[in-house]
């Protein structure tokens, strides 16, 4: 979850976005409290674990896939800003059709099987999805992008809930204090 990092430094260096002090402050908190939140504790080696270990393939892709994120976030910005924020997303939407289309093609009893099994939760996942990107949309069209991606991340603690509710997942001191950072970073950027 190191996009905001990314995005903070495309809004500043090539959309010239202003950050203040309280906003960078914000972002620096709910990137740390993000990092945090998966650790077992706060001791320097729970800290540093994450970090020593990007050596892997897998690290690689993880940051490569949240620096090209960084760079969706951008053509999102830069593109609703141009034209209609519900035509950009329609005309989206019919690209992935025409790009993922020819890829179906192989799989069709896979595909068709999948469908009957799980049409709700198809349906209900496109739904959020098409949601969600709308409403990105119209925030990038209003907001800086180094802000909204920062406040995106409340998304983690959102599932931190749902899965103390719906989960019964154990909820220890660490998640507690990462979740407060989240918020104070929230807050600080809410209010810049």
């Amino acid at each position: 979850k190191i996009t905001p990092l990314f995005t903070l430094f495309i809004g500043v260096f090539y959309l010239n976005e202003s950050v203040t002090f309280i906003a960078l402050t914000g972002i620096i908190f709910i990137i740390f409290g993000v990092y945090a939140i998966h650790l077992k504790d706060f001791k320097l080696n729970s800290l540093l674990k994450p970090i020593i270990s990007l050596k892997g393939k897998g690290s690689i892709f993880a940051i490569f896939t949240a620096f090209i994120n960084a760079l969706y976030g951008l053509v999102i910005k830069l593109g609703g800003a141009e034209i209609n924020p519900l035509i950009f997303v329609y005309f989206s939407y019919v690209f992935l059709v025409i790009f993922y289309l020819p890829l179906l093609a192989f799989k069709t009893q896979s595909i068709t099987s999948q469908l009957k099994k799980f049409s709700t939760q198809i349906i209900a996942i496109g739904l959020f999805d098409l949601t969600a990107y709308i409403f990105l949309i119209f925030a990038l069209s209003i907001s800086q992008l180094s802000h909204v991606y920062a406040l995106i991340q409340v998304s983690i603690l959102l599932s931190v809930f749902a899965g103390i509710y719906f989960l019964k997942e154990k909820y220890g001191k660490n998640r507690i204090i990462s979740s407060i950072i989240i918020i104070i970073g929230i807050i600080l950027v809410s209010i810049s």
